[in-house]
């Protein structure tokens, strides 16, 4: 039995070590997959404006869809869903191997593909969300078990790329579908074996049961009010990491500073804040804790774009770590404050809105920021978005202040 740790209480649920070991298996081949695919839109093309095509494809069908994959969730079996999602993902992953194997892997059917693949996650991210708080021996450990799974999102972000560029340079493209491929197979067999404590389902699906999510998240302040800044961290805030390659080079100009250290610095500072609100425990302290980040967010962010160019690296390694920490308790901080308080009835609903505004926004910031990017410059953007970000938290904190 796992020691009573208080940050990591949670993980005495066996259901869920198991589903969290499973999670981060399939994640880390998500992400190796992604890293592949935007190397190969360059590659197919010679233009970074298809890889953020290929991003665009990959996650728009998230913000159309999710909503009603979350619908879906409140229905049916949570577990079954998250199978029929990964075997979909196998699938996937095995006819991108077998194409670019027979080298037929055109720019089209690459692009296609991605449609495809952004489909399936828009109905997998909401039941991976929703099953959770069925895996648990203690309902009150909810809290803790999404910060504890918030962690294993961030580790495969660390690690997916790191074994993708791995495995292309032993490799090729193959060998990083195929890991792919087999990651969903571990996540399908771990899920077969899964008990999961069921759930009361809606009777129908319809367009009532959709209203009645939206309905529900209209009418509570507290639910309404952390996806709102949920909402604008994704705009405004997330999309920084567009930018980052480009801010890379202009500040290696004055010192050693790769891409790659900057993504790894705010993979690490993410994985840290999930683990730090691992031991969160009141909501009152997330409540208060959500802006507050979002402000030293919009901080870091005018600082980057200020005086970015004249920072030593490891004061720039550390603002971009910082800028993870904050968002990630934004986003995951929002997200245990939902799954605490949202009825089970309600839970697939809410969370579809949750990864809609999350997942789905996130890519149109980032092509509004990469376009800035392009006519502003590198400065005058991240400067802008920060300054943006906090101008929208003092305006709403003073609106909530006055009532």
């Amino acid at each position: 039995m796992i020691p009573s740790l208080s940050g990591f209480r949670a993980l005495e649920s066996p259901r869920l070590r198991s589903y969290l070991l499973g999670q981060l298996t399939s994640l880390t081949g998500t992400w190796i997959q992604q890293i592949t695919i935007a190397l190969l839109a360059f590659r197919l093309t010679r233009s970074s404006a298809a890889v953020g095509v290929a991003l665009a494809f990959s996650q728009l069908p998230i913000l159309m869809l999710s909503p009603l994959a979350g619908v879906l969730n409140d229905r049916f079996d949570r577990r079954r869903i998250l199978v029929c999602t990964q075997l979909a993902s196998l699938v996937q992953a095995l006819f991108l191997m077998m194409s670019y194997h027979a080298g037929a892997l055109h720019i089209t059917l690459l692009f296609t593909l991605t449609v495809i693949g952004g489909v399936i996650s828009a109905l997998d991210l909401p039941a991976r969300q929703s099953i959770v708080a069925r895996l648990l021996d203690r309902p009150a450990d909810i809290r803790n078990a999404v910060a504890l799974s918030s962690a294993s999102v961030h580790m495969a972000r660390l690690i997916g790329p790191a074994l993708a560029a791995l495995l292309l340079g032993r490799w090729d493209a193959r060998a990083c579908f195929a890991a792919n491929a087999l990651s969903c197979a571990l996540f399908c067999a771990v899920l077969l074996k899964l008990k999961v404590t069921a759930h009361e389902p809606i009777r129908r699906i319809s367009m009532s049961s959709l209203r009645e999510g939206w309905q529900y998240c209209k009418t509570r302040a507290d639910t309404r009010q952390t996806l709102a800044w949920i909402a604008v961290a994704s705009l405004c805030a997330i999309p920084y990491t567009t930018l980052l390659p480009a801010a890379a080079r202009l500040w290696a100009a004055n010192q050693s500073i790769s891409y790659a250290q900057l993504m790894t610095a705010a993979g690490g500072g993410a994985v840290v804040a999930a683990l730090a609100l691992a031991h969160v425990q009141g909501d009152e302290t997330l409540r208060g804790a959500i802006p507050v980040s979002l402000t030293v967010a919009a901080l870091g962010l005018i600082a980057a774009g200020v005086a970015g160019s004249r920072l030593p690296t490891s004061i720039l390694v550390a603002l971009v770590a910082a800028l993870g920490f904050t968002l990630t308790v934004v986003v995951s901080g929002g997200n245990m404050l939902l799954q605490q308080n949202v009825p089970e009835a309600m839970r697939g609903r809410v969370l579809g809105l949750f990864v809609m505004l999350f997942n789905g926004v996130a890519p149109i910031g980032a092509l509004v920021w990469g376009i800035a990017g392009d006519h502003l410059g590198i400065p005058t953007s991240l400067a802008a978005a920060g300054t943006i970000t906090a101008f929208i938290v003092v305006a709403r904190c003073g609106v909530l202040g006055g009532r």
